[in-house]
């Protein structure tokens, strides 16, 4: 009876510092996005993050409590184990999502271009409207959207026209007949 009272115990505290982290992350995220000059972007952000905090933290605490009942242990070891070869096939197929992930966080981290600059990217021109982790937007001359998985800005050369100056200069050749008029 002492050994049942001390394991239910720990999973009581267990469940107790779940419920106390969870609520404050969601009190710092709240004083962090919800401001008074919020806007839908800043609403859906936190609501991620929120939900996303739940999830681990319940995550967690779960983990922790399968972990503390010996009996579970020698189950958890196994079902970690197969999750562990259920991730590596979801990261093979997954490959290309993955491949334009990394590539986004190279780019927000490393800055060839930024929003509003002017560039070339492969055979495509145009403004920077949007920079995401699985995509880059581009606004082309004829205003149209061009949206470019990052891999593939990655592969490709990048002609940054106003990444100094944003005064971008032209050659413009101008054919004059030899029987004109200097």
């Amino acid at each position: 009876l002492g050994l049942d009272l001390l394991l239910l115990v720990k999973v009581a505290v267990i469940v107790l510092l779940a419920l106390v982290a969870e609520r404050v992350i969601r009190v710092l995220l709240k004083r962090g996005f919800l401001r008074s000059d919020q806007g839908n972007e800043d609403r859906t952000r936190y609501r991620f993050l929120r939900n996303a905090t739940r999830f681990l933290v319940g995550l967690f605490a779960a983990g922790a409590i399968i972990y503390s009942i010996p009996s579970f242990k020698h189950v958890a070891v196994t079902l970690f184990a197969g999750a562990g070869i259920l991730v590596a096939i979801l990261g093979l197929a997954a490959q290309g999502a993955f491949s334009n992930i990394i590539s986004g966080v190279f780019i927000v981290a490393f800055k060839p271009f930024r929003v509003g600059d002017s560039v070339t990217v492969g055979a495509h021109s145009g403004v920077v409207e949007d920079v995401t982790l699985r995509h880059t937007v581009i606004v082309t001359g004829e205003n149209r959207r061009l949206i470019i998985p990052n891999s593939k800005i990655s592969d490709e050369y990048i002609v940054n026209s106003t990444i100094i100056d944003a005064a971008i200069c032209q050659y413009v050749e101008v054919g004059i007949s030899y029987d004109s008029d200097v």
